[in-house]
């Protein structure tokens, strides 16, 4: 039982929520690039749904989180929230992209459609990466930018006798 406590412990870390609000900014950033060769090139779809998949688990851990320490950090849970909303819609607009670009499908609306779901996902791309950097940000604010060292003891240079 205090094996798994110990891990709890340490997923609780603000060192490692830290990790993870950093990982999701990379990531959701790299995501951005990828999606710009899908946009324009075609190219690495793959990649593309590759990192789509890393970000959702980053998002699902790092809400988890912050929701079970929401009274110690309640200055994350409106971005947090935020973050996670904005993932779902970005799931469901990314799977209608995906059909209307990739698939044969007619969707509703038409042309209209077709262009209206690639530039909605972006828009909530770019909403995601300022909430997740916003949640990074107060993570930082408030516990520091690195962790404080421990100073060494400086040896004394009284003699004594």
């Amino acid at each position: 039982r205090q094996g798994v406590q110990g891990i709890c412990d340490l997923i609780t870390m603000p060192g490692l929520i830290k990790a993870l609000g950093v990982l999701c900014v990379i990531g959701i950033y790299a995501q951005v690039v990828l999606g710009t060769l899908v946009t324009h090139l075609g190219i690495r779809v793959d990649a593309h749904l590759g990192v789509a998949g890393a970000i959702s688990l980053g998002v699902i851990v790092l809400g988890s989180r912050v929701v079970r320490a929401r009274a110690e950090w309640p200055e994350l849970v409106w971005p947090m929230e935020t973050l996670r909303l904005l993932w779902l819609a970005q799931l469901l607009i990314g799977a209608g992209a995906y059909v209307g670009k990739f698939h044969a499908a007619e969707l509703p609306l038409g042309p209209a459609m077709e262009l209206a779901l690639p530039v909605a996902h972006r828009l909530i791309a770019g909403a995601m990466l300022v909430a997740a950097l916003t949640i990074v940000l107060r993570l930082f604010r408030r516990t520091g930018w690195c962790e404080a060292a421990p100073r060494s003891e400086r040896a004394s240079t009284r003699v004594t006798a």
